[in-house]
């Protein structure tokens, strides 16, 4: 059947339960995810975007760090796709304010530069590990990528319903 949930004190004399936490969890048909794909290259954050829009994300691509910073102060995403090495530039600080916003979204960090040298590997473990995020050497399998994030999203309440 159906449950009714209630404060304590509503419940009365009717037959009930104690219930210390409820989980919410979103159903098909729900909205949208939002996530943020960011990679130096148009190409790829273009492809990475169609992907996961035909698995019913919304995806928005950024192709420098300070672009998806500055989307950060107006817009709220649900989960992030973001190559490690940007120009020169690694994704740390960019991981680091994410989780200063959202402790516990999914942050999925790729690179094909571990295997040429030009990311450091214990820089890369280094941040998985304190900003538990997940890796993928690219290229990356998406239909994986996709998988792993709607795992960990369906956890997670939508922001933007």
């Amino acid at each position: 059947g159906e449950w009714l949930v209630v404060a304590a004190t509503d419940a009365r004399d009717s037959p009930s339960f104690v219930v210390t936490s409820v989980l919410l969890l979103p159903v098909a048909g729900g909205p949208r995810r939002r996530i943020a794909v960011v990679d130096d290259s148009v190409d790829i954050t273009d492809g990475i975007c169609d992907y996961f829009r035909g698995c019913d994300f919304d995806a928005q691509p950024f192709s420098s760090f300070e672009q998806l910073s500055e989307a950060l102060k107006t817009q709220v995403f649900d989960a992030f796709i973001i190559d490690w090495l940007v120009g020169s530039a690694s994704a740390t600080r960019l991981i680091a304010e994410i989780r200063g916003i959202d402790p516990q979204c999914p942050i999925a960090v790729l690179t094909g530069e571990v295997r040429e040298g030009q990311a450091d590997q214990n820089e890369v473990a280094a941040a998985v590990t304190r900003y538990k995020t997940f890796f993928y050497e690219k290229p990356a399998p998406a239909a994986i990528i996709a998988a792993t994030l709607k795992q960990a999203l369906a956890l997670q309440p939508p922001k933007n319903p």
